[in-house]
């Protein structure tokens, strides 16, 4: 029901309402609740889709990861880029007009924040930041060469993390979690698996003792119409993970998202960390009709899927493993 006031009592009660909002002089404003928001996670995804396709070597990706670098500065213990190069192959579509990425290489980097950098006991939480190059699978053939924008694929794995990034500075864990935001896992070519998963790839070479106890990969988990099964080769390395993240999703009242059944097996980032020693669940909703399409923009996904998500992780970092 709606009701109307007389204008002039209108004027008077909004005038108290602005004196009773408005904070006084000297007077902190509220910080934001310390609790995960899908609504902030979601801006965070539309404000790195606005800085276009983040192909590897381009002017948008550079400008997307000084970005990305600065935001998880604002927050973690520690953080650092991890550089690495890849060498093209001179079969590759993004090879014709760059000579130099097929002898000297591409240049490409890992994005990784820490927190309680000491702590023995640590989780990993990881996400892609690049963008295919290609949209190989655009139902318009004509628009196949066009770079992708990846706001699914995978920009809300990483709004996620930015925002569990100020969760966790908000309220420090209770054991060590690091962040790192992959570079170079959709470059590769359909059939050549040597060009995917490269920021994967170098970090699990370069990864120190001790290792992570477990790992969480976020990749396409925005989607408007989120399910997320189960994924075979997490299932197979970390059973008892992948029983918490669902256990946790159930109890939360979200076990109509984080549904009891197996999905396809997925090639991903997760399968470079889970051979290097690591078990780690891929949280991945594979059934996304505008996957590798120029469809895959923010219009795609949704706030109160990145909000399901990230309070799940969130919940599984409070409760320690």
């Amino acid at each position: 029901m709606i009701t109307t006031l007389p204008a002039r009592l209108r004027t008077l009660t909004l005038l108290v309402v602005l004196a009773v909002l408005a904070p006084q002089a000297g007077q902190a404003v509220a910080p934001p609740s310390p609790g995960f928001s899908g609504d902030r996670a979601f801006t965070q995804l539309k404000t790195l889709c606005d800085m276009g396709p983040r192909v590897p070597g381009s002017p948008a990706a550079r400008k997307a990861g000084d970005w990305l670098l600065a935001r998880l500065r604002a927050c973690g213990d520690e953080v650092w880029e991890q550089p690495f190069t890849h060498v093209v192959s001179k079969k590759h579509p993004m090879a014709k007009g760059n000579p130099q990425w097929t002898s000297k290489g591409l240049g490409m980097r890992n994005i990784v924040c820490r927190f309680k950098p000491k702590a023995t006991r640590r989780l990993l939480l990881a996400a892609h930041w690049d963008s295919r190059p290609f949209a190989d699978m655009d139902p318009d053939k004509t628009k196949r060469s066009q770079a992708v924008l990846g706001a699914n694929d995978a920009a809300s794995g990483v709004a996620i993390l930015l925002e569990l990034a100020r969760c966790l500075k908000a309220k420090a864990p209770g054991m060590g979690v690091d962040i790192v935001l992959f570079d170079g896992e959709d470059w590769g070519q359909q059939g050549h698996l040597e060009d995917y998963f490269l920021g994967s790839k170098a970090y699990a070479r370069a990864m120190t003792r001790p290792l992570p106890e477990a790992g969480i990969l976020l990749d396409m988990v925005g989607d408007r119409n989120l399910r997320l099964p189960m994924e075979p080769f997490s299932l197979q390395a970390a059973p008892d993970l992948m029983e918490r993240l669902w256990s946790t999703a159930e109890r939360l009242g979200y076990g109509h998202i984080f549904i009891r059944e197996m999905g396809p097996g997925v090639q991903d980032d997760h399968l470079p960390i889970i051979q290097r020693g690591v078990p780690m669940v891929d949280l991945i909703d594979f059934d996304y009709p505008q996957w590798h399409t120029v469809r895959d923009t923010p219009a795609a996904c949704s706030p109160a899927s990145l909000d399901v998500v990230g309070k799940v992780v969130e919940a599984l970092i409070r409760q320690g493993l």
